[in-house]
């Protein structure tokens, strides 16, 4: 799963997924591993 793909099945508003990728070091199309943690705003 790709960390965009991440965002959006939290439910994440798609204009805050840059904001987000920032937030967690990485790139959108960056791969996680399961079991990796993600920050996320609620």
């Amino acid at each position: 799963m790709t960390a965009q793909a991440a965002f959006q099945s939290f439910q994440m508003p798609a204009n805050r997924f840059d904001e987000l990728a920032i937030m967690n070091g990485m790139q959108l199309t960056d791969k996680l591993n399961k079991g990796r943690l993600i920050k996320v705003i609620e």
